[in-house]
């Protein structure tokens, strides 16, 4: 299967949110796994969710807020993440 060809079979669009250095949360567009492995990468990257299957990216940001919480490495206050204290 072609890369055009797994896009456009897909049910729903595909994301994936990392968390920047500044602690801001960024959601982009998933096309390929590279995507996710070149965020990784990133010297400005903290921290990557996997693909996030979503019809919007506000249902994504959502999803990605709720990932990050649940991994105990992160709390979201006032529109940033920091780094849970332990």
């Amino acid at each position: 299967m072609d890369l055009f060809t797994d896009i456009a079979s897909r049910k729903e669009p595909c994301w994936y949110g990392y968390i920047h250095i500044n602690g801001n949360l960024q959601i982009k567009r998933y096309f390929v796994a590279s995507d996710i492995i070149k965020a990784k990468e990133s010297h400005f990257v903290s921290d990557v969710t996997p693909k996030i299957e979503s019809m919007s990216r506000e249902d994504a940001v959502k999803k990605a807020i709720i990932y990050f919480i649940e991994q105990g490495r992160w709390q979201y206050r006032n529109g940033k993440f920091e780094r849970v204290r332990r």
